[in-house]
């Protein structure tokens, strides 16, 4: 038997490959957070359900020392990671009681500023989220969401 890619995964010419907006997603910069905040404040109204997403510059230190478990060293990996490293995105998805989406836009990305010459990462991390469709030019050029870390 032999598969075959969807066009518009395998990023044939001819593939269309949806937008944010077609697929209910709103981007969120530092210059329409407010008026986001506001439609979200509408939102959890029925909406009271969220799923989350983030996206940091993956792993670039590893803890040391003697952990109780497996499940202590890998939160102990995550926890000194996020806290050192600045986040790049928030996703929060909202749903009602039934898993439903709300109409139009279900999921609000919110775009921090990082900036590839001056925040650590790891390199692999910051291929894979541009492959995904992270733009790393827009977050310097456009207004990005200050983030806080000890780094700022």
């Amino acid at each position: 038997m032999k598969w075959t890619m969807p066009s518009a995964i395998s990023g044939a010419p001819h593939a269309h490959i949806p937008s944010n907006e077609e697929c209910g997603i709103r981007d969120v910069w530092k210059q329409n957070l407010e008026e986001e905040f506001r439609t979200i404040r509408k939102v959890v109204q029925k909406y009271h359900y969220v799923a989350m997403d983030t996206e940091f510059p993956g792993v670039v230190a590893r803890p040391v020392g003697e952990f109780r478990s497996t499940a202590d060293y890998h939160y102990q990996l995550l926890r000194c990671n996020v806290d050192l490293l600045r986040i790049i995105q928030l996703g929060l998805t909202f749903m009602d009681d039934d898993g439903k989406t709300p109409p139009g836009y279900s999921t609000w990305q919110f775009n921090f500023k990082f900036n590839l010459s001056e925040d650590m990462y790891a390199q692999d991390s910051i291929d894979l989220l541009q492959n995904s469709g992270i733009q790393f030019k827009s977050t310097r050029r456009m207004a990005s969401i200050p983030s806080t870390s000890p780094n700022c």
